[in-house]
């Protein structure tokens, strides 16, 4: 079985191989040279099935390319150097919890067939990634950047939800002046610096995407390591705002993200602080409501810890300017 990922809050996995044909569309020095350097952002592609991919048509700018048919499979495409190839793989997705481990399957498949020249063999566990730049073969910012994005709208009416069940709840009486002024505070922050922000994020993106501003206006707001980079692309335009785009978006979602964190653990002391035994005056539905939220609570704050270590790789992508 051939294995390959793509890295993002959800990763695509290829589980199988489904076709291989010629490939006379393609020039493989150009491809050797140039690589995914001139490849654009990825395009998803509606099409009936898998036969109306047509590999003896695919040029270099195809590769990034995605393909869904009408029963919701996606595909890929992979093209092989040494027997100048087209290859479709079919994608599916796994949760990026599980990415790790994957990547160090993927990568210790990889050595062992490229020793072994020969057909994919079983893995084994004696052969662990030297570095982290084997995983760059296998991270699609784009793909990550827009399924972060729909994480937000997730966490946006999660946390609308985990305040109403608060409330709800009726574990912070309204005479208790003080705890009653500490959750409507963490509200109102939640409120203005999370869940507000989301939508900021969001439309920042739309602008990044849709009607970029001048490349100086963007150089004046960018930190100065960011600005260095820009200086040594020299006058490239379209890497230029390619790396604005990356960089910009991996500084907001990590911005309003730390601030959420910090934010739901925040909550989750003051709500955990209760002593449900001696409340014996809720309801069996206010508990409910309590309970549910310490666990939304509690599952916001590990998917952001998954979120975090994506945003890294994120990171350690965009700063190489040949992945641009």
């Amino acid at each position: 079985m051939m294995i390959c990922a793509t890295s993002s809050v959800e990763r695509y996995l290829v589980l199988s191989l489904i076709s291989v044909s010629n490939c006379s569309g393609l020039n493989s020095s150009e491809l050797y040279f140039s690589g995914r350097n001139n490849v654009p952002p990825a395009k998803i592609i509606r099409i009936n099935d898998i036969s109306d991919i047509d590999t003896s048509k695919v040029s270099i700018y195809d590769l990034n390319n995605r393909y869904i048919d009408k029963t919701g499979n996606m595909y890929g495409l992979k093209y092989d150097r040494l027997s100048r190839r087209v290859d479709i793989i079919k994608l599916v997705r796994t949760h990026f919890s599980n990415v790790g481990q994957v990547h160090q399957e993927i990568i210790k498949n990889k050595r062992i067939q490229q020793k072994a020249k020969e057909a994919p063999v079983e893995l084994t566990d004696d052969t662990l990634p030297e570095t982290d730049e084997d995983l760059y073969d296998f991270f699609d910012p784009d793909i990550f950047i827009d399924e972060c994005l729909e994480l937000m709208k997730t966490h946006r009416e999660r946390l609308r939800g985990v305040m109403m069940n608060i409330k709800n709840s009726n574990v912070f009486p309204r005479e208790n002046k003080n705890e009653t002024v500490l959750l409507e505070d963490i509200f109102r922050n939640i409120d203005i610096d999370s869940i507000q922000e989301f939508d900021k994020v969001e439309n920042y993106q739309r602008e990044l995407t849709n009607y970029p501003k001048s490349i100086t206006y963007y150089q004046a707001k960018i930190d100065d390591r960011g600005r260095d980079i820009i200086e040594n692309l020299t006058n490239n335009t379209a890497k230029i705002m390619r790396f604005i785009y990356l960089y910009e978006m991996h500084g907001s979602m990590k911005h309003v993200y730390s601030v959420t964190k910090r934010l739901v653990i925040e909550l989750i002391a003051l709500v955990q602080d209760k002593n449900m035994e001696e409340m014996t005056n809720l309801s069996s539905g206010e508990k409910q409501s309590y309970n549910d939220a310490i666990v939304s609570l509690q599952n916001t704050v590990n998917e952001i810890d998954d979120l975090f270590h994506n945003l890294r790789s994120l990171e350690d992508y965009v700063v190489k300017t040949e992945n641009l």
